[in-house]
Order: structure tokens, then C-alpha cells, then sequence
């Protein structure tokens, strides 16, 4: 599961964002076309309630600034109007100005205490800023107020997942469904749960429902690649993400186009892995993992020394990251023909993690074709040993062959979906 700094922003781009929503009658937003837009003055005077529909104006329109300039008029003239700060803390939410969005939310529940939504925004804007526990106690206080509110159990079993207990997460995601069988981030949430528990099918479902009943949701595409990749559905894996970035071409988070670029690179698209790849390095310069995939696809296509390189940057940012990327290094290294170095990169990967058959597999076939038979039986042997009765098949099978690209695709399969980014939960009501 990716934390809540990491969010792919589903709602807060194509659904409500909260109890400004509520307080003003709108239920849906779609993203914002031109923040510079006008709004209409205040009407009738200039008391508190004609800047807030001022501000609420705005804030439909997406001019955040001049909203935020319109709830602070109405504050200074009654710094006890709740409602202004709750809609300020909205839209500082929304700008991810959580702390911003904290100081409001407790200002307004000063004067607006019995507003279960507002222990609910206040939980999001906690969960956001890292406070979990405190997130925690807010979700428990909204759902003491309003036990049917099933927004608050889908918010509260993100929030328990995120704290590790699965249990409790499931059952408030059920709860939520049960209370309202069409909600889909209850649904959203829950797939990313079963993803965490291996039930790749059910999160294909969960998800499949949300991109039912919200058709616009990125998040429920994204998710349901993810669980196609592990299932090896690479084609509908690619549909998905291509569908969750057409709803969402500018995701503040590049795993969508990681993911993609991995599908692409088991559809053996490999044009579409690097441009992929080259996006979301664009993005995250300094995230090893789109090296990683550009590496291989670039491995793939002949441009050994490209592949290399990015490869070696991959290890130069996580220079104590998995082992898998000095083994896929290995892999350009041999193909490419420089077979001793190859050996020094599966040397690497097996000193990290002494206990994977196909490294040493890999290195037998390696130390062969180095005309190094001693070194290559005693790998040989040792993958043997230590390897289950399946990989002990493959490797008895592929062993005659003697060709590294078998060695390579008998485990980049397993290894691609071990690093492949997670699925994402969400918080919002």
C-alpha cells in the first residue's frame, strides 16, 4: 500500500473534496480549467454570509486564491462564523496546505461541534500530514455521531490499514459497503487490501466495481492494473493504466506510468516501457525504480551501454536496494557480451539474497560461457539445491539450453511483480 503522502488523487480531482461541498450544493468538481477566473461580488452587503457565497463562488470555479481572500473577509468580520472556516480549511486541504487545513478545521469545530463531516475532513487533513492515530480518533468520533455514515468506515479502515491492522480495515470496508452497497471507494479501498492478502481476483472485482459505479475514477483503474499485472493480465493491466491516465494525465505520483511501462514491457512494447519510463523519471528524477524498467527496456532493444547506465544510476540512488537490480544489470551485461562483469553483478545480487536459485542459475549459465565449467557446475548445483520442485524443473530444463535470456525471463516474471508499485488507498468524503 502507498502512504497517504503519495496519494494518486482520485477524488480530490473528480469528486467532492469534502464539506465545502456540502455547504454549498455541489456534489462533483471537475478539474481546474482557469484558477484566474471572476466571480460575482458579494451579494446584498458585505456581512460575513455574502463572503462566503463570495468565496463559495469562487471556490466553484476553482479560483482558490480569490476564494481563500473571500472566507478570510468573512472571518474578520465574525471570527466566529464556522462556516467560513471550514471552507477555508477545504480548500487549504485541497492545496495541500494540510496544516492550514487543521488550524480551520479546530477552529470551526469550535462553533460547529456536532458536525460529524467535520471530524471526517479533519481526519483526511491528520490522515495527509502523517498524523494516523490522530486520523484514527477523529474517524471513530464521526462514526459515535453518525454510526450510518459509510464514508466514515471507508475512511477509518484506510486509515487501519495503514497502521497494519488488516483485520479491522476489512470489516469497517464491509461495514461501509453494507451500509451503502454503491460506494465506490469503500470498494476502491478494499481491493488495495486484498491485493495485500494475495487475492488478486477479488481485488480485480472490488475494483471492476468502482469503475462501476464511478466511471471517472482513476484510482479504480490504476488499482485494477495492478491486480492484472499479478495475474499476468499484462493487456488489460496497459488498458487500465492507459484509462486512469486519460482520466488524469498529471498525477502527482509517476507509479501509474512505472506500472504501465512494466506492462509494456512484458507485452514486449518496448517503445511504449521507454517513453513510460522516461515520463515518470521526468517526474521523481531521483525514484531508482523507472531506471530500473528503462534499464531493461533499453537492455531489450540492443542499447546495452543506455541500459547500463540507467541501471547503475538505479543502484547510485538505493545503492542498498534490492538485489534483483544488480541481477537485471547482470542480464544487459551478459547479452550485451561482457560476461565477466555480468558474474561481478550476480556475485552482487547473491551476496544480498544468497538464498534465490535463478541468481545462482544465472551465473552458472554465465560462468559457462566464460568457458568456466567448475565454477558453473558448482552453481549449477547449488540452485538445484535450494531451489523449489517448479524452479528446480525450469532450471533442469533450460539448463541444456545454456541461454541467458531463458535464465533471465524465468524470473524476471516472478521479480516484476514484487516490484511493482503497490495499490492505493484514499481517504475523502
Amino acid at each position: 500500500m502507498i502512504a497517504f503522502d503519495k496519494f494518486y488523487k482520485l477524488g480530490k480531482s473528480s469528486c467532492c473534496f469534502g464539506l465545502l461541498w456540502l455547504m454549498i450544493g455541489c456534489t462533483h468538481a471537475k478539474p481546474p480549467q482557469d484558477q484566474t477566473s471572476t466571480a460575482p461580488p458579494p451579494p446584498g452587503g458585505k456581512d460575513a454570509h455574502s463572503y462566503l457565497l463570495a468565496g463559495n463562488a469562487y471556490a466553484h470555479q476553482r479560483d482558490f486564491q480569490k476564494a481563500i481572500a473571500s472566507y478570510d473577509q468573512a472571518i474578520a468580520l465574525d471570527p466566529k462564523y464556522g462556516p467560513a472556516y471550514v471552507n477555508r480549511g477545504a480548500i487549504k486541504d485541497l492545496q495541500g496546505d494540510e496544516a492550514g487545513a487543521l488550524s480551520d478545521y479546530d477552529a470551526a469545530l469550535k462553533y460547529i461541534p456536532g458536525s460529524y463531516e467535520l471530524y471526517l475532513n479533519r481526519g483526511v487533513a491528520k490522515d495527509k500530514s502523517g498524523d494516523h492515530p490522530g486520523a484514527l480518533e477523529d474517524y471513530n468520533k464521526a462514526i459515535s455521531m453518525n454510526p450510518n455514515a459509510a464514508v466514515a468506515y471507508a475512511d477509518r479502515g484506510a486509515t487501519e490499514q495503514e497502521l497494519g491492522d488488516r483485520n479491522r480495515a476489512m470489516g469497517d470496508y464491509n461495514q461501509a459497503i453494507s451500509i451503502q452497497p454503491n460506494h465506490p471507494l469503500a470498494y476502491s479501498n478494499r481491493s488495495v487490501l486484498k491485493m495485500d492478502q494475495e487475492d488478486y481476483s477479488g481485488a480485480v472485482s472490488d475494483s471492476s466495481q468502482t469503475v462501476r459505479l464511478a466511471p471517472n475514477s482513476n484510482l479504480g483503474y490504476y488499482n485494477r492494473g495492478i491486480a492484472e499485472v499479478h495475474l499476468k493480465a499484462y493487456t488489460d493491466a496497459q488498458n487500465d493504466f492507459s484509462q486512469a491516465i486519460g482520466i488524469y494525465p498529471n498525477p502527482k505520483s509517476p507509479d501509474v506510468f512505472i506500472s504501465r511501462g512494466v506492462a509494456n514491457l512484458q507485452l514486449k512494447n518496448f517503445q511504449g516501457a521507454l517513453d513510460d519510463e522516461t515520463r515518470a523519471i521526468s517526474m521523481a528524477p531521483s525514484n531508482p525504480e523507472p531506471y530500473i524498467w528503462r534499464g531493461l527496456a533499453q537492455g531489450y532493444t540492443g542499447h546495452y551501454d543506455l541500459g547500463i547506465t540507467d541501471l547503475t544510476q538505479a543502484i547510485a540512488l538505493n545503492p542498498t536496494g534490492p538485489e534483483y537490480v544488480y541481477y537485471f544489470r547482470g542480464w544487459v551485461r551478459d547479452v550485451s557480451g561482457d560476461v565477466p562483469n555480468a558474474i561481478k553483478d550476480y556475485s552482487e545480487a547473491i551476496q544480498l539474497n544468497p538464498n534465490q536459485p535463478y541468481f545462482f542459475f544465472a551465473r552458472a549459465i554465465a560462468y559457462k560461457r566464460n568457458n568456466d565449467p567448475a565454477n558453473a557446475d558448482l552453481d549449477y548445483q547449488k540452485a538445484l539445491s535450494i531451489a523449489n520442485e517448479k524452479e528446480k524443473a525450469d532450471i533442469e530444463n533450460e539448463w541444456n539450453a545454456r541461454k541467458i535470456e531463458h535464465a533471465f525471463f524465468l524470473l524476471f516474471d516472478q521479480l516484476i511483480r514484487v516490484a511493482l508499485p503497490g495499490g492505493m488507498t484514499e481517504t475523502g468524503n
